[in-house]
């Protein structure tokens, strides 16, 4: 019994850091939201001037859950990966995200998308949380594939280590 309330504790002390550490995620990213968004409207406004604001981020009521389900049987998720590494492109992996353009939009369309037409940079994470908010799902990797990608293509340049932004020339 004590080796089961040890487990418990471990397990309630780690969901207590992760509910901590994306507590403070989400309020340093807030904070870069305001400073960008005050930081435009400062440049694009020649009437008023912004000086000396405050900005408090309260995250409050934050409940995390869980919400995977064990899977039903082995053979259920030994079939699932052997699907997985057929060799025949699904409709997702295909060119063009096989949707004829009435589907989904790329992750590719959707990183353009993302950025306005401005020449503000943003970061690999703050680019991961935009395509998450507009509903486009793409790992870490993708995204770092597909910026290189615009960045050879001349659609975006990198202005340092995981931050993009349009070329002048493309912002207007």
């Amino acid at each position: 019994m004590s080796d089961q309330n040890d487990l418990q504790r471990q397990v309630n002390a780690t969901f207590d850091a992760f509910r901590q550490s994306l507590q403070e995620m989400l309020a340093d990213e807030a904070r870069k939201q305001v400073d960008s968004t005050l930081a435009r409207l400062q440049r694009d406004n020649a009437t008023f001037q912004i000086e000396g604001i405050k900005v408090d981020v309260i995250v409050s009521d934050l409940t995390l859950t869980t919400n995977t389900a064990p899977p039903s049987s082995a053979a259920a998720g030994s079939s699932a990966r052997r699907r997985a590494r057929s060799g025949r492109p699904s409709p997702v992996r295909r060119r063009g995200g096989g949707g004829g353009g009435k589907g989904k939009r790329s992750v590719r369309e959707e990183l353009l998308a993302a950025f306005p037409h401005t020449t503000d940079a943003y970061d690999t994470a703050q680019l991961g949380d935009m395509l998450a908010t507009r509903g486009v799902s793409a790992s870490v990797a993708n995204i770092h594939q597909q910026l290189r990608r615009l960045v050879m293509a001349g659609e975006l340049e990198r202005v340092g280590r995981g931050r993009y932004r349009r070329p002048a020339d493309k912002a207007a």
